[in-house]
């Protein structure tokens, strides 16, 4: 008797688990949530001066390394060097992993340069 019962309910969750199981095979097909394919003709994004450096008026640089993906977006980006420590390595991050650049197998190394504008 209980297997009667079960069995509506079964039917109803079969093909919410297929559509479930379907939808995850497409996600496995694009690109990563917030990174279509991109247009390299379009300028790189700029890393956004920090408050803290500002404040200081520090000047910096960092030097950063990274694979370009076939969609087009940097991938393993890691910081080889910051100096000063501790003030532009965030945005040098967040900016270099909106870059649109034709992809490589070799990894490419590249330096931001951190300078305030001294107008007067």
């Amino acid at each position: 008797m209980n297997i009667k019962r079960g069995l509506p309910l079964i039917m109803l969750c079969l093909p919410l688990a297929s559509s479930l199981i379907l939808s995850g095979c497409h996600s496995l097909k694009s690109d990563p949530p917030g990174q279509a394919q991109c247009d390299v003709s379009v300028p790189n994004a700029q890393p956004a001066y920090p408050v803290k450096a500002a404040a200081l008026r520090v000047d910096g640089t960092v030097t950063v390394s990274y694979k370009v993906g076939a969609s087009g977006h940097p991938e393993d980006i890691m910081i080889l060097s910051a100096t000063p420590e501790g003030y532009f390595e965030r945005e040098a991050l967040r900016a270099v992993s909106r870059w649109c650049l034709a992809p490589t197998t070799v990894a490419q190394t590249t330096t931001l340069t951190f300078r305030m504008n001294d107008t007067k």
